[in-house]
């Protein structure tokens, strides 16, 4: 519960910062778009780390094996959003 707090804090203040600064050079409105991808990519993201173990109680607060698991799926996940 507490990454998908921090992820959608972080997706929200992206958004914020991308329209309120103004030092991009094309000021399109991207609300639209991330109102759309942000969820998906939001749930999808956290459902490859369930997937690849990363939220099992014997690996929770566990050091370096539950950082590999969160590393390899956030890897497999930006490799599935970004094709």
């Amino acid at each position: 519960m507490l990454d998908f707090i921090v992820t959608t804090v972080v997706l929200s203040l992206a958004v914020f910062g991308r329209n309120g600064l103004g030092i991009f050079e094309n000021d399109a409105d991207v609300t639209a778009d991330v109102t759309v991808a942000g969820p998906l990519t939001l749930l999808g993201w956290l459902f490859v780390i369930a997937t690849f173990g990363g939220y099992r109680d014997d690996v929770l607060g566990a050091g370096t094996d539950e950082y590999k698991r969160v590393l390899n799926a956030s890897l497999v996940a930006a490799g599935l959003f970004g094709v």
